[in-house]
């Protein structure tokens, strides 16, 4: 899209990178750039922790419908 070669282009977005212009981080083995500003240390555990409370709501609606589907059919729960 640039009309650069590969090693150029890597030279020029480093050169952006390194003067804040531009947040990316390179995986040069892969050939990705990944762009975005990192996240801080409260924001990166925000988003965890939202995560991880999506993440036990869905159990818990899952269980509940496992609990509601063995009272219809009688199937019993328990260790196997």
């Amino acid at each position: 899209m640039l009309d650069l070669d590969e090693s150029e282009a890597e030279s020029r977005l480093c050169d952006m990178v390194t003067g804040r212009a531009l947040a990316a981080k390179v995986d040069r083995p892969a050939g990705i750039v990944r762009f975005g500003a990192r996240l801080g240390q409260g924001e990166a555990l925000n988003q965890w922790s939202n995560n991880l409370s999506k993440l036990l709501t869905l159990v818990e609606k899952t269980c509940q419908q496992i609990q509601k589907e063995s009272q219809v059919y009688k199937v019993p729960l328990g260790a196997a």
